[in-house]
């Protein structure tokens, strides 16, 4: 809220640009156009760079399909976190780009702290190459990696992720294999195997 000449001015900040910018992502007809306008108040104001705005903004252009705007913001911030990654790739694979996502992954993964959500997304990504093959040998590989690294026992979710990009990939042995070494299964194990094999 801006007022001339009565001696008071209200200038937004990362959290109030945080609120507006998902509120704008949750309005079907009018929210690209609205993050649009937001996007050049946050250039005028100088946050673009900021975490919190620029993570907002990411997550807003890629979940429109704008991945050249999320990309420049990604590539505009100053630091990036698991956040900032995890909405880029999480909008290039609901818009079918697995190889970019799988991209992301690969250029970030030295430089944020990997959690459970980025290797779902991972996997995730690979049911979504143009070759299902190489996504599942891809696959195959995060798998392995996720065994090594006892990620696979500690965490149903990523037992989860991989039982549902075998089944995606047409790998429905690979998935069935999964299903029987998770411990504790939960609904969404069920669930997908139930589906994959229909």
């Amino acid at each position: 809220m801006q007022r001339e000449g009565s001696g008071y001015s209200f200038a937004p900040d990362e959290y109030m640009f945080g609120s507006l910018i998902t509120a704008a992502c949750s309005c079907v007809d009018s929210g690209l156009c609205l993050l649009e306008q937001l996007l050049n108040r946050v250039k005028k104001s100088g946050l673009v760079s900021d975490l919190y705005v620029g993570n907002s903004l990411v997550n807003g252009f890629a979940g429109f399909g704008c991945f050249d705007y999320a990309r420049k913001i990604f590539e505009q911030m100053s630091q990036r976190n698991v956040v900032s990654m995890n909405g880029l790739m999480v909008g290039l694979v609901r818009n079918k780009h697995g190889e970019e996502a799988t991209g992301v992954f690969v250029e970030m993964r030295n430089m944020v702290e990997l959690n459970v959500e980025l290797f779902v997304i991972l996997l995730s990504s690979f049911a979504e190459f143009a070759s299902l093959e190489k996504g599942r040998r891809m696959g195959k590989e995060v798998h392995g990696y996720v065994i090594r690294s006892g990620l696979i026992d500690k965490e149903v979710a990523v037992g989860n992720g991989l039982i549902i990009m075998y089944a995606k990939c047409g790998a429905i042995d690979d998935s069935r294999s999964v299903f029987k070494l998770i411990v504790e299964k939960d609904f969404v194990s069920w669930s997908t195997i139930l589906s994959g094999l229909h």
